[in-house]
């Protein structure tokens, strides 16, 4: 493969909008956007290097990198709509697939590989987005080299991957990421709860978020852990599921004290508290 690529960029969401953004500061050769929607791709490539192509049956692509950007669902659909020519890789973004949603693909000749951004998308993502996020690469090893340097020219920082890591990494996002903000819902609905008609703004919680996060990363999971658990304040947990059980909220108890027990092993690992506390606060979480 030449040091300077061919590159295409297959979809039309935020992945493949962020990804022809992002291309147009690396070292390649920008060929073609491929999507269904003859609209939205000319709208995507608007001021950049690459030309729209409809996906079509049997389309055959001469990119040496064909990066997919499609949902989980049509990555075998599409897979199997393009010819690979020699050398040339498909390349999905998806964190939750492995290679084998391609394999049709494979079978014709081609080469497969994953780059998965570990990054939330906007809707208007710039060439920056991928500045400092992490993105996992599975492969084979002599695509790696190239795959490592264009995810550096994007800015995002590559690691190599097993199709076990890569799946253990996308479920470790999804409680990062998405029940991150799952448990921001659940607190604005114990903040409501009191006085739906003027309720307590969720924002006031934003500093406390934000240094956790800090803490986290700074010190570390054992350190950055404070609240009752760590504590271990029982009068305070007694308190706080008598006040859930007003909610009439059966899954957010539950949730409070199955997150509880984890927590009560994780100070106990900390030495944060004892054994016999730990017993203490597990059969109280486990009674709730």
């Amino acid at each position: 493969m030449t040091s300077k690529p061919s590159v295409s960029v297959v979809g039309s969401g935020r992945m493949a909008k962020a990804l022809v953004a992002a291309l147009t500061r690396c070292d390649v050769n920008p060929q073609y956007l491929i999507c269904r929607n003859r609209k939205d791709g000319l709208k995507i490539i608007k001021n950049s290097g690459f030309q729209f192509l409809p996906l079509e049956d049997g389309m055959e692509i001469d990119s040496q990198l064909i990066f997919l950007a499609v949902t989980d669902d049509a990555i075998s659909e599409v897979a199997q709509k393009l010819q690979p020519q020699k050398g040339s890789v498909l390349i999905h973004t998806s964190g939750a697939k492995g290679l084998e949603e391609m394999e049709s693909f494979a079978k014709r000749g081609g080469h497969l590989a994953s780059m998965h951004p570990i990054q939330t998308i906007p809707e208007h993502a710039d060439e920056h987005i991928f500045e400092g996020s992490t993105c996992s690469i599975l492969c084979e090893e002599e695509y790696f080299n190239q795959l490592e340097i264009l995810c550096r020219q994007m800015g995002g920082n590559p690691i190599r991957v097993t199709s076990e890591e890569k799946k253990r990494i996308h479920i470790a996002a999804v409680f990062i990421s998405n029940y991150l903000v799952t448990l921001s819902y659940i607190a604005e609905q114990i903040l409501d709860a009191g006085n739906p008609k003027n309720a307590i703004p969720l924002n006031i919680l934003k500093p406390l978020m934000n240094k956790t996060m800090q803490e986290i990363h700074s010190k570390g999971i054992n350190q950055a852990l404070t609240g009752p658990v760590s504590r271990g304040d029982v009068g305070t947990i007694v308190n706080h599921l008598a006040v859930l059980k007003t909610l009439e909220s059966d899954s957010i108890k539950n949730l409070y004290a199955l997150l509880g027990i984890e927590t009560t092993k994780l100070a106990n690992t900390a030495n944060r508290i004892n054994e016999e506390t730990k017993i203490t606060l597990e059969k109280l979480f486990s009674e709730r």
